[in-house]
């Protein structure tokens, strides 16, 4: 592990909001300073000077696709939550830049805290180090007494930094002011115990980047297991089904085979008809010219209907012929085992 202070951080600078070109620069400690510190009037928010803590692939225009790695840890308090003088004891434990934003007030603070990091961070990690980020914030929100468990509840859903900030392709403003008397406030800050140990030396965000990368592993995981199969609902396939029998002559065909029918030409003939129960049901296989089915008795019978009915009265009919079979069987028992007993004691 390099133990040596950084002196150079990866920075991108944008002319206004909608630049795209990026032109890769680094930046010194002192001209972070220099750069971050100083305000600047500015009538359209639009037009004011951005810039990004990013490390860009070569080739590559803004956005979160390209970031290679960051090199800053940027915050943007804006709910109102912590003041100016919270953020201070939160980061002033390492060298740190602060200054207010486009919006800030002397009664809504609204600003922007600047970290440089130790070393860069992957852009794939950074989600892990700015959870750890939302933690440390919302622990040190109310730095003067200790958290009761409902406030502690509370705070997890309260966003004292703004999300947003997690997009490792996210540009930021320098300072700017829409007057010269609108109210300001900038500084930055070395601790003279460590002045070189900038923010990341040790890895406080350990934790948070394991379990990140542990949910990442598991969702890799899910995404490349097969998907599960769907049952389609009762309804659909039934009507997939009826559909079959309608269109499709191969399930036309199958269909007459199964009831017993025979194949003539392109009829199947000889199934056993529904209601007067004569072995005179047919239907044309091919249902381009008809679909239905009818009994060749059209006098005495005259039954004709889909194919479906066909089926589902047959599947009946054979649910109550295997019931009166086995109920004659229970009978022809019983008579067996009467006239066994009666033998018996007549002997």
């Amino acid at each position: 592990m390099n133990t040596e202070p950084p002196d150079l951080w990866a920075v991108v600078p944008f002319a206004h909001t909608y630049a795209k070109q990026v032109n890769q620069k680094h930046a010194t400690w002192g001209r972070l300073v220099k750069t971050l510190t100083t305000f600047t009037v500015h009538q359209d928010k639009l037009k004011v000077p951005a810039w990004s803590p990013a490390q860009y692939i070569a080739g590559q225009t803004r956005g979160s696709a390209g970031v290679r790695a960051l090199s800053c840890l940027v915050l943007d308090y804006d709910s109102g939550v912590a003041t100016i003088e919270d953020a201070r004891r939160a980061w002033g434990s390492w060298p740190g830049i602060l200054h207010t934003s486009w919006s800030h007030t002397e009664e809504h603070h609204k600003f922007r805290v600047i970290m440089p990091l130790w070393r860069p961070v992957p852009a794939a990690d950074w989600p892990g180090v700015f959870a750890w980020a939302e933690s440390w914030t919302r622990t040190t929100a109310t730095p003067d007494k200790p958290m009761t468990p409902e406030e502690y509840r509370q705070a997890k859903w309260i966003k004292t930094i703004d999300p947003a900030c997690k997009d490792p392709g996210r540009i930021f403003y320098v300072p700017a002011v829409r007057s010269e008397d609108w109210p300001r406030h900038a500084e930055s800050w070395t601790p003279a115990d460590r002045p070189g140990v900038f923010l990341g030396r040790f890895v406080p965000w350990q934790r948070h980047l394991d379990e990140y990368r542990e949910r990442q592993a598991r969702r890799e995981a899910r995404r490349a297991a097969p998907p599960p199969r769907r049952r389609r609902k009762a309804s659909v396939q039934l009507r997939q089904e009826l559909n079959q029998l309608r269109t499709c002559p191969s399930t036309r065909q199958a269909l007459g085979i199964s009831l017993g029918g025979k194949i003539t030409g392109d009829q199947v003939r000889r199934v056993v008809c529904p209601r007067c129960r004569r072995p005179s049901v047919w239907w044309v296989i091919n249902p381009e010219s008809k679909t239905t089915a009818s009994c060749d008795h059209l006098n005495s019978c005259g039954w004709y209907g889909q194919l479906e009915e066909l089926q589902h009265t047959t599947m009946r009919r054979g649910g109550e012929d295997d019931a009166g079979a086995g109920a004659a069987a229970g009978v022809a028992s019983n008579g067996s085992a009467t006239r066994g007993r009666r033998g018996r004691s007549l002997g």
